[in-house]
């Protein structure tokens, strides 16, 4: 939906109280990217490996490091994971609108993104142990 808030842009919005600890959403992955070093610079090597469901024609790794990374999650200071934003329409991927309480339109504005999304979270994102 879209939010009523002046210069809010989509969202995921609560019909109901969520107590603290509850689960919201779980966070469907396109691709898992292993990064050479901490940076996560598009210049470093990665390793890039698809999820099944992504089709070997919608593969891209271009977009995958770049548009892609709007929605990633880093699971440890070299694995993050990703998921493709023109899929958050669809109601697997709610979990991907929650917090962001900013707009990255640049890859050069993604530090300042970072930090006012992070200013406005009031969610958690929280790994699942396999």
């Amino acid at each position: 939906d879209k939010s009523s808030l002046p210069g809010a842009g989509n969202g995921l919005f609560a019909t109901r109280l969520i107590n603290a600890g509850e689960l919201i959403s779980l966070y469907p992955t396109d691709a898992l990217l292993v990064w050479e070093d901490a940076s996560h610079s598009v210049e470093s090597n990665i390793q890039i490996f698809f999820s099944k469901h992504i089709p070997p024609a919608d593969r891209n790794v271009a977009r995958t490091v770049t548009e892609w990374r709007g929605y990633e999650v880093p699971c440890n200071e070299l694995v993050s994971i990703v998921g493709d934003p023109q899929l958050c329409h669809d109601l697997a991927y709610a979990a991907h609108l929650a917090n962001d309480g900013a707009i990255c339109s640049t890859p050069e504005g993604r530090e300042e993104y970072e930090r006012e999304s992070a200013a406005r979270a009031n969610a958690e994102f929280i790994p699942l142990e396999a």
